[in-house]
C-alpha cells in the first residue's frame, strides 16, 4: 500500500441532521479536506509547481462510498487515509472514518493528475505524474 495519513475530529452540532447523526455530505467535505492536508503532508504541493508539471490539479475521477454505521454528536471519528493505488495518470485514495474500532464509512476516491482547459468545452486531459510526486504517494 502507499502513504497513509491519519487525524481526529468531534462530530460537532452543524455536522448533524436534525436526529443528532453525520449528515452524509459532510463526509465528502471532510474527505477533501483530508486529502489536501495529507498531500501538504508529503510535501506534494501543486500550486508552486503548476507550469513545471504541466497540470492545473487533481480532480475526482469516481468516487464509491459504503456507509457502515452511523456516528453521533460529540463523538470522537478518526479519519484514516491511505494511498491505495498509483497508476500513470491517477491514484486511488481510500477513506475510511472510524468511531473507536467501528468503521462508519469506507469511500475509494479515484483521482486524476489533470490540465483542464477553460475553453468552451471545458475539457480535462490526464498527463502523467512526475515520478517524485508517485513515490511520495506509495509511501
Amino acid at each position: 500500500m502507499g502513504a497513509v495519513y491519519e487525524y481526529e475530529r468531534v462530530v460537532e452540532w452543524g455536522d448533524c441532521d436534525p436526529h443528532g447523526f453525520i449528515f452524509f455530505p459532510n463526509y465528502y467535505r471532510w474527505m477533501t479536506e483530508g486529502y489536501h492536508q495529507m498531500m501538504r503532508k508529503l510535501a506534494i504541493d501543486i500550486v508552486p509547481h503548476l507550469e513545471e508539471w504541466k497540470m492545473r490539479g487533481t480532480p475526482a475521477l469516481a468516487m464509491n462510498a459504503r456507509y457502515a454505521a452511523p456516528a453521533r454528536l460529540e463523538d470522537l471519528i478518526r479519519h484514516r487515509l491511505e494511498i491505495t493505488e498509483v497508476r500513470t495518470r491517477s491514484f486511488t485514495v481510500t477513506h475510511r472514518f472510524l468511531c473507536g474500532e467501528t468503521l462508519l464509512m469506507e469511500a475509494h476516491d479515484s483521482k486524476g493528475w489533470a490540465v483542464v482547459s477553460l475553453q468552451k468545452p471545458v475539457t480535462i486531459d490526464l498527463v502523467a505524474m512526475p515520478e517524485d510526486v508517485k513515490a511520495k504517494l506509495r509511501g
